[in-house]
């Protein structure tokens, strides 16, 4: 999944950014989605479109190292297909969060502030300093929307909030409401879902040799993220700023 994913805003980006294809067929537009006929494809390439220049360097390398902590190196995400639920899943809320409720045209920074909220919350209490400041990882989120007003915008904050209340919710009802709720997790990974990644799994494991020598462990981003929005579709936006471990 994280590969598609990786793999599709890398080509969209770079045919965007080069002005290879115009970036305006790619970002969201509420009205054109709800004309007929429907422009159905821009629900799925605002969130595999980086920002220009600096911007797409860094929303792809946060795309890459959240999406393998989350989806390789965390048991929560173990099973065939659990992954692709889970962005499905908070995908969908800023969509109609950050897309139709906000307008805002780029919708990868929400998710990526999303990502980033999950994976602190399931590494809490691990120390990662943001820009120059030593926080804990699951306040890395926070401190990125608190810095996107002073950097960009409140209108930023607010659009990059869709993310870290995205995923949230995510957390709440799969973890927190279960666990502390008595109540069931209703967030599961549907049979056919799962039985693709299954079918998929087998074949490439029956087809490829497997050479490994070892288990290697894949580097986990230890780092505060925060996106812009600035560019050329929109003059309102949030701020990066890159943090490391």
């Amino acid at each position: 999944m994280l590969r598609v994913l990786f793999i599709l805003t890398f080509i969209q980006s770079t045919l965007v950014h080069v002005n290879l294809v115009p970036g305006w067929h790619s970002v969201f537009v509420s009205e054109l989605i709800l004309k007929f006929p429907p422009q159905i494809w821009r629900i799925f390439t605002p969130f595999v479109l980086t920002e220009p220049n600096i911007s797409f360097i860094f929303d792809l390398y946060f795309l890459y190292f959240y999406g393998v902590a989350l989806e390789r190196d965390s048991s929560r995400f173990s099973a065939p297909g659990d992954f692709l639920t889970y962005v499905f899943v908070v995908g969908i809320f800023v969509l109609f969060t950050a897309g139709f409720l906000m307008k805002a045209p780029i919708l990868l920074p929400a998710l990526l502030v999303a990502f980033s909220y999950t994976y602190g919350q399931i590494n809490r209490g691990r120390k990662v300093t943001f820009i120059v400041l030593p926080m804990r990882v699951e306040v890395v989120p926070w401190a990125t929307i608190a810095l996107a007003p002073i950097t960009r915008s409140w209108y930023s904050a607010l659009v990059l909030s869709t993310g870290l209340a995205a995923g949230h919710l995510y957390e709440f009802l799969t973890q927190l409401y279960p666990s502390y709720g008595s109540g069931r997790n209703y967030i599961t990974t549907p049979a056919l879902v799962r039985g693709l990644f299954l079918s998929s799994s087998n074949g490439t494991h029956a087809t490829a040799p497997n050479t490994n020598r070892g288990q290697s462990t894949t580097q986990q981003p230890s780092g505060g993220w925060s996106s812009s929005f600035s560019g050329r579709w929109n003059s309102r936006g949030a701020g990066r700023r890159l943090g490391s471990g």
